[in-house]
């Protein structure tokens, strides 16, 4: 309860001030319409990118219904759910370990820079975490009963209906399921394949999204593997970003790495002989360290899950460290307190004010697309704006971005889902992408105003018209 207490009470602090991220405001949009127009059912026809898996939009709702502001609903979900991740991983470890170990692997996870960022923002990764390894502490709790069995079944399905990522277990979890729990492994089987039985159902049916469009659509080409993109983003989410200078990145690029790779050779067959924690964690962790490196979306944050299976490793190999062990969570904290300030002096709420105020400026009521309208749309909401936010997303447009852009005065972008609009699959490159028709269409965009990697542009209709005409 202290462990739970501690993270909640350090992390809700910060569910006004941090930056606003754009899936969050994409999460919170789906769970106002869910809201508004009682869609709690609407399983299979959902339009949305955002709505399938639902459980986490479903909890969020009840947060909505009661009055909070959308935003601040899906983040005092995620502060919540992702509070409990460190006494979990306390509880789960101090069954074959000492205290110490157990109380390194939670604070571990506490301090590491992006799980304390994502354990705050209105996102699903740590939720799905916590349904996650709550479902692995029922799986190897000593005293084996069918109470546990079923909710070790009941809390991985549920991580599934939060994100489909833990798909990749299934096979792992049956195998230790049968292997070490054989009596068991019926109730556990059943009992798993009926509450994640209306998400399978899905792909058998006409739909938009399945569990399956992630990693089986036509946006994404599996055609590279990039391990080097692994240690690259393990260490991004550790907090290197951080440093300023190429000389500092790369010391604790190496710092990072060093400590990840000592952890996992130091063991020996005697450390897994029996354990089957252990043994569970270091197939996990091999199992997305594969298919991380083959997956073309190469976010940082997507290793998040890939770090809960290293902790363990980590974990054993600081414990007799003393002067290391201090040093590595000096490091962590230290990242974690510069990564927060740099997202609370992060000035997008600033970006959009000027956006509104140009506009407003130029032109009342006047239409503003952009290729990622959640955000900009929350704020003309939440700031009573008189503007107007056209809602197609990047998807919708990335076939015919003239008719999209035809209908707007003004489009509001960032760099990179601007180029995305010209482009047939992920990752971007020559190939891919149809950098002349990028070009001719700037001939109808006036540039306004750049911040970074953000643009304003004002069409030029009546070019546009003719061109589409």
């Amino acid at each position: 309860i202290f462990i739970y207490l501690f993270a909640f009470f350090i992390k809700i602090p910060f569910l006004f001030f941090t930056t606003i991220f754009y899936d969050e405001t994409a999460y919170s949009y789906t769970i106002a319409n869910i809201v508004k127009n009682h869609s709690w059912l609407h399983l299979y026809n959902s339009s949305d990118l955002f709505f399938f898996p639902p459980l986490f939009n479903y909890i969020a709702s009840i947060f909505v219904i009661i009055g909070m502001d959308r935003l601040y609903a899906v983040r005092l979900v995620s502060i919540l759910l992702s509070s409990g991740i460190p006494p979990i991983l306390f509880l789960i470890m101090k069954k074959q370990y000492s205290n110490k170990v157990a109380l390194i692997t939670a604070f571990l996870w506490l301090f590491l820079p992006y799980a304390f960022l994502f354990g705050i923002l209105g996102m699903v990764e740590s939720s799905m975490i916590f349904f996650l390894i709550l479902s692995i502490y029922f799986l190897f709790t000593k005293q084996e009963n069918k109470k546990h069995i079923f909710l070790s079944a009941l809390f991985f399905a549920a991580s599934i209906w939060i994100k489909e990522t833990p798909i990749g277990l299934i096979p792992l979890f049956f195998i230790f399921v049968f292997l070490k729990k054989r009596k068991n492994f019926v109730l556990f089987f059943f009992t798993f394949f009926i509450f994640v039985f209306p998400l399978i159902l899905q792909t058998f049916l006409p739909h938009n999204y399945d569990i399956f469009f992630e990693i089986d659509n036509n946006l994404v080409v599996w055609k590279m593997f990039i391990p080097d993109a692994i240690i690259t983003n393990y260490a991004i989410i550790s907090g290197i970003n951080a440093a300023k200078t190429p000389g500092f990145y790369y010391t604790l690029r190496f710092f990072i790495i060093f400590i990840l790779f000592s952890s996992f050779l130091r063991l020996k067959k005697k450390d897994l002989q029996g354990n089957e924690q252990l043994l569970f964690s270091l197939f996990a962790f091999i199992i997305y360290f594969i298919f991380f490196s083959f997956f073309p979306k190469k976010f940082p944050y997507y290793l998040l899950i890939l770090y809960i299976f290293a902790l363990p490793f980590i974990a054993l190999f600081l414990e007799k460290k003393g002067k290391l062990t201090v040093v590595y969570f000096i490091f962590l904290i230290s990242m974690t307190i510069v990564t927060m300030n740099e997202n609370i002096k992060f000035p997008k709420y600033k970006i959009m004010e000027q956006v509104f105020q140009i506009v407003e400026s130029q032109k009342k009521n006047a239409k503003i697309g952009a290729t990622l309208p959640r955000d900009i749309e929350y704020f003309a909401q939440k700031e009573k704006r008189k503007v107007r936010i056209i809602n197609n997303e990047w998807l919708k447009c990335k076939n015919n971005p003239e008719q999209c852009l035809k209908n707007n005065d003004y489009f509001f972008t960032d760099d990179y889902f601007f180029n995305m609009l010209f482009c047939k699959q992920w990752p971007m490159n020559n190939v891919n992408c149809d950098w002349n028709k990028k070009n001719k269409m700037l001939t109808n965009m006036i540039l306004i105003k750049k911040w970074n990697q953000w643009s304003l542009f004002k069409i030029k209709k009546e070019s546009l018209n003719e061109k589409t005409n």
